[in-house]
């Protein structure tokens, strides 16, 4: 494969023996020239006994530019040409004339100029290619990655480790292809917020029964002027089983508060407040919801994955016995960039697992 460096075309030779890069090899046309180190046009073309007019006009590629070790040169054929019928004779191309031999001095001053030169070019090759080569991974993971998500509930998980070492933008257009490929609705009007939810799959009983913040919110926007916006805060998708005996309900009316949580899924939601809780984020519509009814701290088997609905899952701050949670500093961020451009106009939620 040819390297590519500022627009220009080299070959690749590091496959290519050193007695090999010197041999001629021939062609459609005559023979090609595999370039050595100090070579330069006129050696070519005395070598090969043709004018140094006749060896650049079969390599019109290379007008204006050096050649280096690994070069590719096309030799003409030997060609012949008849002035005409009533003169019969045929007249050869004269040869390249022969030059006086350089000093050993003026050689090896030559060979190591032709090496730094071959240095040189080597590096910008391999900067060309590792640069080329990054550009592709992110471009790649950009576009790529978010297709790991699956659709929304079907329990298929996104790896999010790329988005380390993304830009703004760039992280823009891989949680927009996580809600897309989830099933969910990106929000484009301006100031809309779109959220992601990422969920660490947590048992309820873990830390003492406290649970962990161990998930996180991801808030994508576009300002008026087109602007990409990211964010990101630490908090919990699930709750706590010390919670649930004070704040959770029960649902199937076996004598115990049953814990709950969101599924995996898109979902809408609008600026709300409650007299408990203050400043929330509130569905705008009931949904069906999971339970835990055995009180393993687990979701498992089809009546605790698809229990009862409802609209009582909510943002706020504090913890929860199932409502998407933060504690109070992290929470007032997410509430500043919410609002940062004035009440958002729509607001997604689409909760994936990681």
């Amino acid at each position: 494969m040819p390297c590519i460096v500022d627009n220009l075309v080299m070959p690749t030779v590091d496959n290519v023996s050193r007695a090999a890069r010197s041999q001629p090899h021939a062609n459609d046309h005559g023979n090609v020239h595999v370039c050595k180190r100090g070579d330069t046009l006129w050696d070519i073309a005395r070598e090969h006994g043709v004018t140094l007019n006749a060896l650049q006009k079969a390599n019109p590629q290379l007008a204006g530019r050096g050649i280096f070790s690994g070069t590719h040169v096309n030799i003409p054929a030997k060609a012949t040409s008849t002035h005409g019928a009533t003169h019969g004779a045929t007249h050869h191309e004269a040869p390249a004339p022969a030059r006086r031999a350089a000093s050993a001095e003026q050689q090896r001053e030559t060979r190591r100029g032709a090496a730094a030169a071959d240095d040189e070019v080597r590096r910008r090759v391999n900067a060309h290619q590792a640069h080329a080569a990054h550009e592709a991974h992110v471009h790649h993971v950009a576009r790529s990655a978010p297709t790991a998500a699956g659709h929304a509930g079907a329990g298929g998980k996104v790896d999010v480790k790329p988005t380390a070492h993304m830009t703004e933008a760039q992280k823009f257009d891989f949680y927009k292809g996580v809600i897309q490929n989830s099933g969910g609705k990106f929000h484009t009007q301006p100031n809309a917020r779109n959220i992601v939810g990422l969920r660490h799959e947590t048992n309820a009983h873990a830390n003492g029964g406290n649970g962990k913040s161990d998930d996180k919110f991801v808030m994508l926007w576009q300002d008026k002027n087109g602007r990409k916006h990211v964010k990101e805060f630490t908090g919990t998708t699930e709750g706590s089983d010390n919670v649930r005996r004070g704040f959770s309900d029960d649902v199937n009316h076996d004598g115990s508060r049953d814990l709950g949580r969101v599924p995996l899924g898109h979902y809408e939601y609008m600026l709300g407040h409650s007299d408990r809780l203050g400043r929330v984020l509130r569905p705008t519509k009931s949904f069906q919801v999971q339970r835990d009814f055995n009180h393993d701290g687990k979701y498992e088997g089809r009546k605790e994955l698809h229990a009862d609905t409802s609209n009582a899952f909510l943002f706020h701050a504090g913890t929860s016995a199932g409502c998407q949670t933060m504690d109070a500093a992290t929470f007032n961020n997410f509430w500043r960039s919410l609002n940062s451009s004035g009440s958002p106009s729509k607001i997604g939620y689409t909760l994936v697992a990681v």
